[in-house]
């Protein structure tokens, strides 16, 4: 939830870039230049690896990691940012975003615009919860209704259908030619997996 101190904050920083498109350009230079290196030095921290390291699973130089977390060095090449992301086992996508967007990412901070990201190996391993979560905000989404989402299931269970598949077969009831009602009751019936899981 964004509170007044932020609505205020906004404000001003949009005069400010309201105010010079050079002074705008120079500022989100800045932040690029400054906000790579220090999602890099967060992750690495979060993980316990040393340059040495992240530069072993990047398959880059320490001199190459040591420049890649220098806040004042701003001169990082693309294939750098990726092969760093790579050594993370973590995703680096540039997109390009209104400076609303970019505004509402400084007010929020950096624990909010640079959050925890977990590796591939550890999202592996909840990958079944992670797309139940996804299965059941498609379905509220398609049915406007409210959904519990499914508790935890044990490891190594993979007997669970995604959405894909129970709509290839049908199970999934097109929201448009069912009542909220009936859909409610089959969304409640469906979400419980349990029968799933001991199929």
């Amino acid at each position: 939830m964004i509170g007044l101190s932020d609505v205020l904050s906004f404000e001003r920083i949009w005069q400010r870039f309201a105010g010079s498109k050079k002074f705008r350009e120079n500022f989100v230079a800045a932040y690029a230049k400054r906000s790579i290196p220090l999602q890099i030095r967060r992750l690495m921290k979060k993980r316990q690896l040393s340059q040495g390291k992240l530069a072993e699973q990047s398959e880059l130089t320490q001199g190459v990691i040591s420049r890649a977390t220098d806040l004042n060095y701003g001169n990082l090449t693309l294939n750098t940012i990726i092969r760093v992301g790579g050594g993370l086992d973590c995703v680096f996508v540039g997109r390009y975003i209104p400076y609303s967007e970019f505004v509402k990412t400084i007010v929020n901070g950096p624990d909010k615009a640079f959050p925890d990201v977990p590796g591939f190996q550890e999202e592996n391993e909840n990958i079944r919860e992670i797309i139940e979560t996804l299965y059941v905000e498609e379905l509220k989404n398609a049915a406007d209704i409210t959904v519990d989402v499914p508790k935890k299931q044990p490891k190594g269970d993979t007997n669970i259908p995604s959405p894909s598949e129970l709509a290839a077969t049908g199970t999934i009831p097109p929201p448009k030619q069912t009542r909220t009602g009936e859909l409610q009751e089959w969304v409640t019936k469906e979400t419980n997996l349990n029968h799933w899981r001991t199929a």
